[in-house]
């Protein structure tokens, strides 16, 4: 089972992995700061979803707020461009209407 893809999600070597896990600017996806909440998508090219047939290789993070270290992982580029935009329109509807925030949690 590969367990190293680059950015098109095509099976790479570990050499190659580190070499690209070193470049901040292959690795960045996107990156949002709303008030005291950040949200951050990157590549991580470890395939972590552990099953025959399926990738996990980029993910999206939370930072403060209301969704502080919430995260969500993708298998292809646009997955994650989307879900990143998806997240950071969740955060300005938490911040713009707070009592979201509560629904959340219960």
């Amino acid at each position: 089972m590969d367990l190293y893809f680059n950015k098109e999600g095509e099976p790479i070597t570990v050499h190659e992995w580190a070499s690209l896990t070193s470049n901040d600017a292959y690795r960045k996806v996107a990156f949002d700061k709303i008030i005291d909440t950040t949200v951050s998508t990157v590549w991580v090219g470890l395939n972590t979803a552990m099953r025959r047939g399926v990738i996990s290789i980029f993910e999206t993070m939370v930072f403060g707020g209301v969704l502080d270290q919430e995260s969500k992982r993708y298998g292809t580029l646009k997955e994650a461009e989307e879900g990143h935009a998806a997240t950071v329109e969740t955060v300005k509807r938490l911040i713009t209407y707070p009592s979201l925030a509560e629904e959340k949690d219960e």
